[in-house]
């Protein structure tokens, strides 16, 4: 097998390949946790990642948390990296950090909304939940109309409406 000496030149190149001035890691933990990225220089993965040698060309979102990443047209071509731990996944709203589902955030019209908010659309109470909407009809029995704070309204139908502060008639009698 390998001489002594050999064992000890090849630990002193793997050392020598992995060193980098960038990180504060010792350069074989370096070695082993880090990861060569697009342009071949050796990265670190952050806290909430770990390595992996074949990363997903379609990986599990907030916003698709149900695919199915390990199939063979997602791992084709695959390339090391760093990757979400068990149970997380990448957040777009949350500059791709990787959360829990029930801390995963939504989208509406380009706008991020976060966990358990509250939307009252079209007489529909939606709430963000495990990156997506949950919505139900809004009881629209009581048929009233509220002045929410200074500038806020709850119409008859349950949508809420902002307003610049100013004197509005809220209801007229039709006679």
């Amino acid at each position: 097998m390998f001489s002594c000496a050999s064992k000890v030149l090849i630990f002193l190149l793997a050392v020598q390949f992995c060193t980098s001035k960038r990180s504060g890691k010792s350069p074989l933990l370096r070695c082993l946790t880090g990861y060569k990225d697009g342009n071949g220089e050796l990265s670190d993965c952050p806290p909430d990642k770990v390595f992996s040698k074949c990363v997903s060309h379609c990986p599990r979102t907030c916003q698709n948390p149900y695919i199915k990443s390990d199939n063979k047209a997602c791992l084709h071509n695959c390339r090391s990296g760093c990757v979400c731990t068990n149970g997380t996944l990448i957040d777009e709203g949350q500059n791709r950090q990787c959360v829990p589902q029930d801390e995963c955030t939504c989208f509406l019209h380009g706008k991020v909304f976060w966990p358990n908010e509250i939307l009252l659309r079209n007489g529909r109470k939606c709430q963000c939940k495990n990156g997506g909407w949950y919505c139900h009809d809004q009881p629209t029995s009581s048929r009233t109309c509220s002045v929410v704070g200074l500038s806020h309204l709850e119409t008859f139908d349950g949508s809420l409406v902002t307003v610049k502060p100013d004197n509005y008639l809220l209801v007229k009698v039709r006679k």
